[in-house]
């Protein structure tokens, strides 16, 4: 003898009870509860927007506020040290009146010892004059001066060189040796007149020599050197 099981679920229809309008209700509630939770999403966003942006002005402010400290203490280092710079213009000053009081300045006595060494030993020097063209404080430095800046007048006796028959010979050494001189430029002779020294034939002469602005000691031309 057979036996056979038969295990089912039997689906069964459903039927909506509920009237439409409880259902339509139903879905407003839902609706409601979306928008809520979109507003209430939107209201913590806006308070942690609220929050950085109250960060931001807050570090901002604090930030400004020690800037301001600090340009307060710096100022007043600046203060304190305002003297400084007042000295820097004294002494600026100071150094632009002394470059122009020595602009027009030459070492006389530096030229007579080196005129010692330059004149030939064939010429005696009877006289000697030396000119400025340049007052002093005149130049606000040295090198405004123009191309020349005073001369040399110089009177003296030449002698032939080594028993020569041409007297100028110690007037033309002369001329040559003051060419090489620092300063000097353009010497010549105004006249020359053969003479004699018991039996010696000599040339006495006057010579000139323009001074160059290379005869300028120009000591307190350059900032911070006087």
């Amino acid at each position: 003898m057979k036996t056979a099981t038969l295990t089912g679920l039997a689906t069964l229809p459903r039927v909506n009870l509920l009237p439409p309008e409880i259902a339509e209700k139903h879905k407003v509630q839902q609706v409601q509860i979306g928008v809520g939770a979109a507003v209430l999403a939107v209201i913590v966003a806006m308070g942690f927007l609220y929050t950085q942006g109250k960060g931001s002005v807050d570090n901002a402010k604090g930030s400004l506020a020690s800037a301001q400290s600090q340009q307060t203490a710096l100022q007043g280092q600046i203060n304190k040290l305002q003297y400084v710079t007042q000295t820097a213009t004294q002494l600026d000053s100071a150094e632009a009146t002394l470059t122009q009081a020595t602009a027009t300045e030459i070492h006389w006595s530096d030229y007579l010892g080196d005129l010692s060494l330059v004149i030939p030993s064939t010429v005696g020097v009877t006289q000697m004059t030396f000119t400025e063209a340049l007052a002093p404080g005149t130049l606000s430095n040295p090198s405004a001066a123009g191309p020349i800046v005073g001369n040399v007048a110089i009177t003296g006796t030449g002698l032939s060189n080594n028993g020569s028959q041409f007297v100028h010979n110690g007037v033309a050494a002369w001329l040559d040796a003051a060419t090489k001189e620092k300063g000097f430029a353009s010497a010549w002779f105004s006249n020359a007149q053969e003479a004699y020294i018991g039996s010696v034939k000599v040339s006495n002469f006057a010579s000139t020599v323009d001074l160059t602005p290379d005869a300028l000691t120009k000591r307190c031309a350059q900032p911070g050197v006087c």
